[in-house]
């Protein structure tokens, strides 16, 4: 499917999503090469300055293309030109591939590196057709996967060329050319030519624009010599990074480029029996809960449908971040030590970094402290006030400030996680026991969400939603499946699983005696009577307490006269 474009009128999500995508490949093939600098010098049995000129020419190359290519796009149609880049950027990049010598590298890396300007041409196609209202979000999103695609690369490159060889990062690299082109070819839709200027006339123009502007000058001058010194820093450490003491790895350098540890040699497995696996799960589980977090947060968003996919989007990161930190800690941190220590994370940063690495990894604990309790206050501090609203809380908890915060529940949490702060938890079973039994509340709660979903889409099938899960209900019952497995396996240890058991049951039975309370006493119900639910989807609304407050206040007239 083709999708049109037109000045100012706004660009689809797809064809914005693909141009992203299509940015941060392109730009990533003129940085594959860094960490493998080592590897193709050893290679080829070649100095480290003949494999440091793969690197020179395939930014020669990307200069050269700026240059001579770019203004291309003014000249015939621009749709054809980002095709034929691709085709032969895909070459190059086989061509670099299946080399028998460092002077066929050479050549197709100039090549590679001239061919690999794609997103100089879809950054101004996205400013010109963007809506006005959203031409700097639309920019900022294909810069952001520009700079992706600049600093993802080497970590890219370097994990993948351990496993496999410097060779295979060149063939994956192609087969993502060929991708790129074949869905360009299918959603872009025809750029005609936009001047009818010569070629040598718009190149002098480009001269005369520099002469005409000193500022221009100016800039031009500062990112040269800011890109050369990163080039330079670049190109020069994968060699310092493959001699003593460091001895490091390509996925090393591509990671890192900074280690400056002792690496340790261990097996990356430490065990593939299942038994032993399998109860991790429920550790594992603790790391992605958050997640949902923003759900309550969702009806002040602009675009509430978009909740789903931040969701995936930030279960997919962490996902990314923890196999980062596995490979991390397998080159540096024996697994004895992580075990036994009581700040792991810390003990691989001063491993990885030396003394550096302890402050380093805690202004990083001290980020990731503040962001994690500033989405537990807000998320949580938004689904109290909701109970409050529909009368399952005091109604205190749903008073605001001038902000609209719902003050008094922050203040509660405030004072909740100092008790928890100053009661000395600090060891590691102690942190491992609290946070086996929150993920046991957690899984409770998931299993409670599954069986939501199927029983309201089975009985309320009509009703609009942002978003339905797929494969519905195998989505569910897996998960329910799964959710039960990890509960009933929380611990290896049979004496923490027990005392987990016990504290889940009096925290529930303290839960119950509150609800048979509040049910009872407070709201004057029958205690096993249910409640319909499009009650409860009123209750949601502010207008149902105006309405309800009418309803009963006519009821109390009636019955007086």
């Amino acid at each position: 499917m083709k999708y049109e474009l037109r000045e100012n009128q706004g660009i689809s999500a797809p064809l914005l999503a693909l141009m992203a995508v299509a940015t941060g490949l392109s730009v990533a093939n003129c940085y594959y090469n860094q960490p493998l600098l080592g590897s193709m010098a050893r290679d080829f049995g070649i100095s480290d300055f003949a494999a440091s000129m793969v690197a020179t020419l395939t930014q020669i190359g990307y200069v050269a293309g700026l240059v001579f290519v770019i203004p291309l796009g003014d000249l015939v149609s621009r749709k054809r030109l980002i095709l034929t880049n691709y085709i032969v950027s895909s070459f190059a990049l086989l061509a670099i591939a299946l080399a028998p010598n460092i002077y066929w590298v050479w050549g197709a890396s100039l090549l590679a590196g001239a061919s690999s300007v794609m997103p100089q041409f879809f950054i101004p196609l996205v400013s010109y057709n963007s809506a006005p209202d959203h031409k700097v979000r639309n920019v900022g999103i294909i810069q952001s996967c520009l700079l992706i695609g600049i600093l993802g690369s080497r970590v890219f490159s370097g994990f993948l060329a351990d496993i496999w060889g410097w060779r295979s990062v060149y063939f994956v690299a192609c087969v993502f050319m060929l991708g790129c082109f074949l869905m360009i070819h299918k959603m872009l839709p025809v750029l005609p030519a936009r001047s009818q200027e010569s070629y040598a006339g718009l190149m002098k123009s480009l001269l005369r624009l520099l002469f005409k502007y000193p500022y221009l000058r100016i800039a031009s001058l500062r990112a040269a010599l800011a890109y050369g010194s990163f080039f330079a820093l670049w190109s020069c450490l994968a060699f310092r990074m493959k001699q003593e003491p460091f001895f490091a790895s390509d996925d090393i350098i591509g990671a890192l480029g900074l280690g400056s540890g002792e690496q340790v040699a261990q097996d990356a497995v430490i065990s593939s029996d299942l038994k032993d696996i399998l109860p991790l799960t429920a550790t594992a589980f603790w790391f992605f809960i958050g997640a949902e977090f923003i759900v309550p947060l969702g009806k002040d968003m602009k675009s509430p449908k978009k909740v789903p996919l931040s969701m995936v989007l930030s279960l997919g990161i962490m996902g990314i971040i923890q196999i980062l930190l596995v490979f991390g800690f397998k080159n540096y941190t024996l697994w004895s030590d992580l075990g036994s220590a009581a700040s792991p994370h810390v003990l691989y940063a001063v491993n990885m970094l030396g003394k550096w690495g302890r402050y380093w990894m805690i202004i990083v604990a001290i980020f990731a402290a503040v962001s994690t309790q500033n989405s537990i206050i807000c998320s949580v501090s938004e689904i109290c006030c909701g109970m409050a609203k529909m009368n399952l809380l005091p109604a205190f908890f749903q008073k605001k400030n001038k902000n609209g915060a719902p003050y008094w529940v922050i203040i509660i949490l405030g004072v909740l996680t100092c008790i928890i702060e100053a009661s000395g938890i600090s060891t590691g079973e102690q942190v491992a026991f609290l946070t086996l039994t929150c993920s046991l509340f957690w899984m409770l709660s998931y299993i409670t969400s599954h069986v939501n979903v199927i029983m309201l889409r089975r009985k309320m099938k009509n009703v609009p939603r942002n978003f339905k899960t797929p494969l519905f209900p195998l989505l569910q019952i897996v998960g329910i499946a799964l959710q039960v497995y990890m509960m009933f396996n929380i611990s290896t240890d049979p004496v923490q699983r027990r005392n987990i058991y016990i504290l889940c049951f009096v925290l529930f039975v303290a839960l119950f005696i509150y609800a048979f309370i509040w049910v009872k006493y407070r709201l004057k119900l029958p205690l096993l009577k249910g409640i319909g639910v499009h009650q409860v989807m009123m209750m949601e609304s502010p207008e149902y307490h105006r309405v309800h407050s009418d309803l009963k206040n006519e009821s109390n007239t009636n019955m007086g006269t």
